[in-house]
């Protein structure tokens, strides 16, 4: 070799000439130790053989001589760096820190090989996966390096064709399909309500509150000529759509509770004055109005200051006056709030509003299943009115809207408006790429190597997002993030496969090495970090995939699939452009333009003046190689590490006790959005009898018998079902739960069959039940409850009563189902609101058993996924930690250490769920994924260092402390190039791409600090002998040193060789910017 050459620059390239020896033949070729640790051995130390040393195998326990069936396999050799000895200290610079000798005893003599074997039974196994390793990935290289062209073509041509996949891709909108499990009660529960009573009708608002949210009163004659002008803008509204004009009032618009001829569903506080401008006009005492307790409106249902104004104030209370049938109902399919309470009604009268709200409520006739289906009429209607209440101007009041559409729309164009950030994503790794791997010599440089990596990366996530859509996986904002995901963890293997090629370079020099050989000795040297975070990471994908969760189940098979296709692309797609650029360098031709051939010599630089040294150290190598363990390896630097550890441990389970489970679909629109606006005026105004946290519940009586049962025997299990809801207290009293069989029996009372009843107040039998039960839905008092009592299609002959199958008297039509309409209490958050549901299911079943009463609202839907998310969570990082501790105990090989590396792992998810708390997240399905994630991004970082401090020798400090020097800036790299994947996503405004954000910015730094500082520090305590392959090149360095003393070697050649050797306890990347 040619001292003059730089690293990796040559010449001339040899095409068929191979190494003479290899790594491993130089460990175990020639070796022979008696059995006893005394007698002599010969080593050859040279490729060419032409240096033997004799070795007395008494050294006065100064270094192991490990016997000759205790040298392990060429790759776990090749892979460890070459320790410096005691003996050299004067050519290791290094070996000068003040803090490295801790009085620690060095690796026992070879008398105790015997009890190390057994010892490291664990490391045997290890020892076999790696060599299986080398083996696999050597053979794949090698036939690789072969053909690069032809692998490049097939590879490119197999991406694209599992990418075609996308074309069948299922985009998934429904929350209710991402964030709640698919089979539970909820689901099924509100597959009978769409079926017996249909889709729940839409509601469209508008809010009036003071000129420029000022908090004044809005009960004034000005600000409710403007709430009237507002209702005949969207009453005169006419849209065109599908060839057919309509307005508000036009059959296939609003909403009509009471039938088709019945009024359409519209509250607000015109009703106190029947949408008159004239009774306004001349109303002088509004505040009388609004507290008349006999107030309806046009559907005939009670008024309640609450539903229609905000920020009620009310003064003293008043003796509560009698209640009556007529001012105390409510209508469950409009969402009505009844059970007027003003004068009389015990809560004192009202004295001042603050705010005003317009309720209409629109069909819901759906072209499908799932939230994200519409009914293009009324959508083109919301389309429509939208804008103009926008664009409303009014000196009295300030107007808003809130309409389904709306909401959708604007979170669709947030999500739309973020996708250009995965694009910035792909540009910063590019870009660091292309820095890192830059050189100012035009052949020594590989920029274009950056490039490749991309779209390497970008074959990977393309072909997983095809093959996952093509098998009919749901496809969803969450998994966009995965792209951005795969590229950080892709150019994370790319440099780690670049680190490695630079090493090589000095073991495989092109004058006298083959292109192939080089290639596969670079695979060969980067095998056991890819594998680690390939095989980490999926393995915590996987364990995601049980969830019940579709959003997370789906995210975790898509970054399964796609962690595999990265390992296998950039193991043929860029070792084979890795291949290329090999050859380019043989030829001597220039990195940007490849087809130039470049006369620069070993030492020229492309900025004039400077010379160019390949060899030279980076800043990154400096701070972290060289600074970093000076300081935290320092014994104040170790208690200052430890003390700053444990704090932020601390206050990590502080923050897990205290955070809180919670999920808002408000959170989908982003701050900024006009939307987000009117969210905040609604909770600020309309928090006072009914909060952001009461919910319409629809209670439900079913027909489950065959025949059907007869609702006239089972009357009792009614009462039940409104005592049930009236004791729970989960159930708001304001407005009073009112169910329509208690308002029958109230109408009955007061009807011309009073005298027919019985003692309890009852119809005396079944078909009068029935008979006088279609009369009451016909009058004025029943008639909003025309939907909530369904009868049987076809007049019956039989049915089922409490003593078994009965013929009826005459045929009739019966009571097949019916609905109630309650209102909870507050819940403030997640917990509340699954012990609401599960409450009310449990009372609402043993109140009506035969009935099959059971409770249903939306909201339902997400709270069976509160109830599982906390379960699947736990279970899924437990087995994700445990069988990740397996695979860290198979690839490192060592107990203690694998421990430790679970330890940091254990500790940063601890610490990362404290996060939550302290940066105002709460924990749901989206924190979830990246909980489960950071077990497989986080281990990486300590994995590397355990991995890189048991292939050092030395003293524990020593070791430590060249475990930085040799991995530290690789374990950098993997973190800043994850940070640097998921930047742009501080800019996006959707909640999904901010919270990606931050908690992967805190899992890359949580990593680093375990990673690169507490970990050295504890392993410098209780870090475990180093492994026997570096115990033996530990051994060949002492030999060379002690050949050179007695002259077998020239001076020159034992330089070289040992500056070699020397060389491989260097940084992984010789160059880092």
């Amino acid at each position: 070799m040619a001292e003059s050459l730089p690293t990796g620059v040559a010449l001339g390239c040899s095409g068929s000439s191979r190494r003479v020896a290899s790594d491993a033949m130089m460990m175990s070729a020639n070796q022979a130790v008696s059995p006893n640790g005394s007698g002599a051995g010969t080593s050859t130390v040279n490729g060419k053989g032409n240096a033997t040393a004799n070795v007395n195998g008494n050294n006065n326990g100064d270094l192991p001589l490990p016997k000759k069936d205790d040298a392990i396999s060429n790759a776990a050799a090749t892979d460890a760096p070459l320790p410096v000895d005691k003996t050299a200290k004067d050519d290791d610079h290094d070996d000068h820190d003040d803090h490295d000798h801790d009085g620690e005893e060095e690796p026992p003599p070879p008398r105790q090989n015997k009890q190390r074997r057994r010892r490291f039974g664990i490391r045997a196994v290890g020892g076999a996966v790696d060599r299986g390793l080398i083996a696999l990935f050597g053979a794949i290289a090698r036939a690789v390096a072969q053909r690069p062209v032809a692998v490049l073509a097939v590879m490119g041509a197999l991406g694209l064709l599992m990418g075609a996949g996308l074309a069948r891709i299922n985009v998934v909108t429904d929350y209710e399909a991402l964030y709640t499990p698919q089979k539970n009660m909820a689901f099924k529960d509100r597959d009978y309500v769409e079926q017996r009573f249909g889709y729940e009708p839409l509601d469209v608002k508008v809010y009036a509150v003071g000129k420029g949210d000022s908090n004044s009163s809005v009960l004034t004659q000005p600000a409710l000529l403007t709430l009237l002008d507002v209702y005949r803008l969207m009453a005169n509204l006419t849209v065109s759509f599908n060839g057919s004009s309509f307005s508000l009032v036009s059959p296939r618009i609003c909403y009509r509770p009471g039938g088709p001829r019945s009024p359409c569903s519209v509250e607000s506080p015109l009703d106190y004055w029947g949408y008159s401008e004239a009774a306004i006009r001349s109303d002088t005492d509004l505040l009388a109005t609004i507290n008349n307790p006999r107030a309806v409106n046009r559907l005939g249902q009670p008024l309640s200051p609450e539903s229609v104004f905000g920020l009620v104030t009310r003064g003293p209370p008043l003796a509560a006056a009698p209640a009556t049938a007529g001012n105390s109902s409510s209508n469950s399919s409009s969402g009505t709030v009844s059970g007027a309470a003003g004068a009389g009604s015990g809560m004192g009268a009202v004295v001042d509003v603050k705010a005003m709200r317009l309720t209409v409520w629109l069909q819901n006739n759906r072209e499908g299943r799932g939230s994200s289906s519409v009914d293009p009429y009324t959508q083109a209607w919301q389309k429509a009115l939208v804008p103009l209440i926008k664009a409303y101007k009014s000196e009295a009041v300030d107007v808003y809207v809130l309409s389904p559409w709306d909401e959708n729309d604007t979170s669709d164009t947030a999500i739309y408006s973020d996708v250009s950030m995965l694009m910035a994503g792909y540009l910063l790794l590019f870009l660091y790429g292309l820095v890192i791997l830059s050189k100012p010599h035009p052949v020594e440089s590989r920029a274009y190597m950056g490039l490749v990596n991309v779209v390497s990366v970008g074959l990977a996530a393309f072909s997983a997002y095809g093959l996952c859509s093509l098998v009919g996986l749901g496809f969803s904002l969450v998994s966009q993030v995965l792209a951005l995901l795969l590229l950080g963890l892709g150019t994370d293997d790319m440099l780690v496969t670049m680190a490695a090629h630079e090493e090589t370079a000095r073991e495989y020099p092109l004058a006298t090495s083959s292109v192939v050989d080089r290639v596969v000795a670079t695979v060969s040297r980067a095998r056991r970090g890819v594998i680690v975070a390939a095989l980490t990471n999926f393995v915590a994908f996987c364990t995601g995939i049980i969830s019940e969760l579709p959003a997370l189940r789906d995210f975790m098979i898509y970054a399964a699939v796609g962690v595999i296709l990265v390992l296998v692309f950039q193991s043929t797609f860029f070792v084979a452009a890795l291949t290329l650029d090999v050859r380019r360098q043989c030829a001597h031709r220039c990195d940007t333009f490849c087809c130039v051939v470049s006369n620069a010599g070993p030492t020229d630089s492309c900025c004039p003046g400077h010379k160019y040294d390949g060899n030279r150290p980076g800043v990154a190598q400096t701070v972290i190689g060289q600074w970093l363990p000076m300081i935290i390896l320092h014994p104040a630097g170790k208690l200052a590490v430890l003390a700053l550890t444990l704090t932020i441990f601390v206050f990590g389970v502080i923050g897990s006790v205290r955070v809180q489970q919670n999920f808002d679909i408000e959170w989908f629109i982003p701050n900024g959005f006009y939307l987000k606006d009117v969210y905040t005026l609604r909770s600020a105004y309309f928090t006072s009898a009914l909060g952001k946290g009461a919910l319409p519940v629809g209670v439900y009586t079913t027909n489950p018998a065959s025949p059907p049962l007869d609702y006239f025997y089972y009357q009792d299990e009614m009462q039940a079902v409104t005592a049930s809801l009236k004791s729970n207290p989960y159930v708001s009293s304001a407005p009073p739960v009112v169910t329509w069989y208690d308002a029958y029996l109230t109408w009955l009372a007061n009807s011309t069959h009073a005298a027919n009843l019985t003692a309890q107040g009852r119809p005396p039998s079944s078909p009068l039940f029935h008979a006088w039960l279609h009369q009451f839905l016909l009058a004025p008092q029943g008639r909003r409850f025309t939907t909530d009592v369904l009868f049987t299609r076809d007049t019956l002959t039989h049915a089922t009563t409490p003593t078994g199958v009965a013929q009826l008297e005459q045929p009739y039509k019966m009571v097949e189902a019916s609905r109630t309409l309650c209102f909870t209490t507050n819940l403030n958050d997640s917990p509340q609101e699954v012990s609401a549901m599960h409450s009310m299911r449990a009372s609402l079943a043993a109140a009506a058993p035969a009935l099959g009463a059971f409770p249903y609202s939306f909201p339902f839907l997400f709270f069976e996924g509160f109830a599982v998310i906390q379960r699947d969570t736990i279970l899924a990082v437990a087995l994700c930690a445990a069988v990740v501790f397996l695979l860290m105990l198979l690839l490192l090989g060592d107990l203690v250490v694998s421990v430790l590396v679970g330890l940091m792992v254990a500790m940063i998810d601890i610490e990362l769920m404290g996060f939550l708390y302290w940066a105002g997240l709460s924990f749901n399905a989206v924190t979830s994924i990246n909980l489960i994630l950071a077990i497989g991004i986080a281990v990486d970082y300590s994995a590397f260092t355990a991995y890189s401090f048991l292939s050092q020798v030395g003293t524990r400090q020593e070791r430590a402390r060249k475990a930085l020097a040799h991995l530290g800036v690789a374990v950098f790299n993997g973190g800043f190039t994850m940070f640097l994947a998921v930047l742009p996503l501080a800019l996006a405004k959707s909640f999904i791409f901010q919270t990606f954000f931050k908690m992967f910015s805190m899992i890359v730094l949580l990593g680093l600090w375990h990673g690169l500082c507490t970990l050295p520090v504890l392993l410098s305590f209780m870090g475990t002998p180093p492994y026997e392959s570096a115990l033996e090149r530990h051994e060949q360095v002492r030999r060379r040193i002690e050949d050179s003393k007695h002259g077998e070697v020239s001076g020159d050649q034992n330089k070289m060789e040992w500056h070699e050797s020397k060389a491989q306890d260097a940084p992984m990347v010789q160059t880092m910017v």
